[in-house]
C-alpha cells in the first residue's frame, strides 16, 4: 500500500509541474483539466485513510508548493488580462465622449 501512496503522490507531482507549465503559458483550459485529473489522484489518496510518511510528506509539500505557484501565475494573467480590459473601456468611453462633442458642432 506505501508503494500505490508513493506513485500516486509521484504522478500527482508529474501533474502539478504540467499544471504549472500550463499556467505560466496561459493555457486556463489545459489547468483546468490537468487540475481536475490531480485532483481526483489526491482524494483517493485521503479517502484511503493512510497517513504519508517522510517522502510521501514531501512529495505533498512539493504537490503544494507548485500548486501554489499555478495560482500565482494564473492571478498574474487576470490581472493583466483586466489591466488591459480596462484600458479598452477607458479608450471607449473616450471615443464615446468625443463622439458626442463632435456630433454636436
Amino acid at each position: 500500500m506505501k508503494d500505490q501512496v508513493q506513485e500516486t503522490l509521484e504522478r500527482a507531482l508529474a501533474l502539478s509541474h504540467e499544471v504549472a507549465a500550463a499556467a505560466d503559458r496561459g493555457d486556463g483550459n489545459a489547468v483546468v483539466a490537468l487540475d481536475g485529473e490531480r485532483r481526483k489522484l489526491l482524494e483517493t489518496l485521503g479517502n484511503s485513510g493512510q497517513s504519508l510518511d517522510g517522502d510521501a510528506w514531501h512529495l505533498m509539500q512539493e504537490v503544494v508548493a507548485l500548486n501554489n505557484r499555478s495560482i500565482g501565475a494564473m492571478e498574474h494573467r487576470r490581472r493583466i488580462t483586466q489591466r488591459q480590459l480596462d484600458g479598452v473601456l477607458t479608450g471607449r468611453r473616450a471615443i464615446n465622449a468625443y463622439g458626442v462633442t463632435r456630433q454636436s458642432r
